[in-house]
């Protein structure tokens, strides 16, 4: 059963940007302090205290109103039973009104919380072997906060470090019929690796139909178009074995976008046919794409385009994280989660940000960094600043409980991902960054290399960054990737 305060939780993220039914009122801001309405051409911008809206809610929940009651009557029946804010009341008896009718209109949530998703999924991979050292619960937050804030996650890292196989274990606790592990080529040149084509070459002379060569990729949006309820994983493994952007920048953009994608097929004859050639359908939602890296003279490098669509995490492994002899266990598969947790995972993806609280101070880091970024012309855009305060939420939701540690992790994932250059064009660059994830500060002097007593404020990015001014110094370049 969903408690009140994860309720109005859910309520408050879903407010935002809605015209409430039947009314003219329109919802600008919602948060744990206030509702604001935009303005009507009866009112100016309104502006309503969250205790105040909750104490309707309430009454709403212990059926002292129904939203099929008139305005003044709810208002005197919650003055009657006893307010703190029956001031507020004269004069905004339709906007509270609105939002009891909002609060019934709510769509469903998830029956489990979603902290319980992540000790859920961190269990289950501690269960099928598969550990990720002492930090193993924190990393397994950020892959999941990763994987629902933007459907698309790039692992990088040592090889044999657990990428492939923390996606496997996903993909499983997902739905294993509903996955596909696809081994990427180096012959990839053109989205029909991904997306098919019409094989011209079977052409039936009697219907003059020709079947649609379908790989296993496409195969598997189009059982997902077929069944949005449940989530459906692909895999893409040795992502970068082909130039991603000539291969992916379809399925790349369709999910940025929305925008029709796939054929529409059907089947005939057990084989798939185009339905009807002028329609296209968009890449369906319930779809998470999981594609794994590694660097050597056979790969390619990322573009930061396709860097700036994804969270890239990096898998390390650390002397202490090797376990010892008597206890090394090959990973087992993982059972499939429970359909709450299927849902949760989707309703996550699909839907707004829980809502955190207060996320200002990410912001104010966030843009100063946008400011140390933008002299050496590194800068990001509105899609990095918003996928990063997503992430935040997303994190927090599943337990993290420091607003600095979803920070460190964007810094980590998202920022310096799009960071490759030459000793005399990035070395001031990463020294600024490692001043600031150091103590907030931006000198280009700040040498991470040096010993210091204390901790680093944002730790996991100032590591990096002390390994990448390491390496700049040594091959003289530098990329993310080690």
């Amino acid at each position: 059963m969903e408690s009140f305060d994860d309720k109005l939780a859910r309520f408050l993220a879903w407010l935002p940007g809605r015209t409430l039914l039947n009314t003219n009122y329109r919802v600008i801001v919602a948060d744990s302090r206030s509702v604001d309405f935009a303005p009507t051409a009866r009112t100016g911008r309104v502006t309503l205290p969250t205790p105040l809206i909750v104490e309707w809610l309430r009454a709403v929940d212990a059926k002292l109103i129904s939203h099929a009651m008139p305005s003044k009557t709810m208002k005197d029946l919650v003055i009657e039973h006893g307010s703190e804010w029956a001031s507020f009341h004269h004069g905004h008896a339709s906007q509270l009104a609105s939002l009891v009718a909002a609060w019934n209109q709510l769509p469903a949530g998830q029956a489990q919380s979603t902290g319980n998703l992540h000790a859920s999924f961190s269990d289950a991979l501690r269960k099928a072997n598969l550990r990720f050292g002492s930090d193993h619960d924190a990393f397994t937050r950020a892959f999941l906060a990763s994987v629902v804030t933007k459907r698309f996650v790039i692992l990088t890292g040592l090889s044999g470090s657990g990428k492939t196989q923390i996606a496997l274990r996903f993909a499983e606790w997902m739905g294993q019929d509903r996955s596909a592990l696809v081994a990427v080529r180096p012959d990839w040149t053109s989205p029909e690796a991904l997306l098919g084509f019409e094989d011209l070459l079977r052409k039936d002379p009697e219907t003059g139909r020709a079947p649609w060569h379908t790989p296993q990729t496409l195969d598997l949006f189009l059982r997902a178009a077929a069944n949005p309820d449940e989530p459906y994983v692909l895999i893409l493994d040795e992502m970068n074995l082909a130039h991603v952007e000539r291969y992916f920048a379809d399925v790349l953009s369709g999910m940025e976008s929305d925008a029709p994608l796939l054929p529409s097929l059907k089947r005939d004859a057990g084989e798939w046919v185009v339905d009807d050639p002028g329609q296209r359908i968009p890449l369906p939602d319930n779809v998470f794409v999981i594609g794994t890296v590694n660097i050597d003279e056979t790969t390619y490098m990322f573009s930061p385009k396709v860097l700036d669509r994804a969270n890239t995490l990096e898998f390390r492994v650390e002397r202490t994280d090797l376990p010892a002899f008597d206890q090394v266990t090959k990973p087992s598969s993982l059972a499939l989660a429970p359909a709450a947790h299927r849902e949760a995972v989707l309703a996550l993806a699909r839907g707004d940000a829980p809502n955190p609280g207060d996320l200002t101070e990410v912001a104010e880091h966030l843009k100063t960094l946008h400011d140390v970024l933008s002299k050496p012309g590194f800068e990001f855009g509105h899609r990095t600043y918003f996928e990063a305060l997503r992430f935040a939420a997303m994190h927090k939701a599943l337990g993290g409980s420091d607003a600095l540690e979803a920070l460190d992790l964007q810094v980590l994932q998202k920022l310096l991902p799009r960071l490759h250059g030459s000793r005399r064009r990035i070395e001031k660059t990463l020294c600024r960054l490692a001043n600031y994830c150091w103590d907030f500060g931006h000198e280009p002097t700040f040498d991470p290399l040096q010993e210091r007593e204390g901790d680093a404020r944002l730790p996991k990015s100032f590591n990096k960054l002390a390994r990448m001014t390491e390496r700049v110094r040594t091959n003289q370049f530098v990329s993310f990737a080690e």
